[in-house]
């Protein structure tokens, strides 16, 4: 009898531990590749993972009006996660100007964005932008977010690479 009961604890353990909830109460195994396992961007962005699936930011940069929005998603990259933040850091390593690769830093600030159709305000946002002249026709963008808090959470040097 005893020997049963360790063999179905050992079955529960093991299958909770392949097959994690999501957010929205889905599974998916991580036994598989990266590769195989994608998300696609809502806004047709660029997506860079926060922490081990912890969530997802979404770059969307619009290189005529130096203009480059982040929005913060669950990890399924299905939801927006609105942040109690009203701004954060990003440094910019290199930005590739009409065909020239310019390495210096240049630090930004992200600044929150209220929405009146989704009720988000700043401080209760998912969206945040910069706009800057220094961005204008850049062709790629390479930086880090040197720290984000997500759900709470503190992430440090979140990189990033927008083609």
């Amino acid at each position: 009898m005893r020997t049963i009961l360790l063999i179905l604890a050992l079955i529960s353990f093991v299958s909770v531990s392949i097959l994690p909830a999501h957010d929205d109460g889905t599974e998916h195994s991580h036994d598989q590749s990266h590769e195989a396992h994608h998300h696609s961007a809502p806004n047709g962005g660029t997506l860079v993972e926060i922490g081990d699936h912890s969530g997802n930011l979404e770059f969307k940069f619009n290189p005529k009006k130096g203009l480059l929005k982040v929005w913060l998603l669950d990890g399924c990259a299905e939801n927006y996660v609105r942040s109690e933040q009203k701004d954060f850091s990003i440094q910019l390593i290199s930005r590739h100007l009409d065909g020239e690769f310019e390495e210096s830093i240049l630090t930004l600030k992200m600044k929150a964005k209220a929405n009146l159709l989704t009720g988000e305000t700043v401080g209760n946002t998912a969206l945040f932008q910069v706009k800057d002249k220094r961005l204008k026709n850049a062709k790629r963008l390479k930086g880090m977010i040197p720290e984000l808090i997500y759900k709470g959470a503190k992430f440090k040097q979140l990189y990033f690479d927008l083609e």
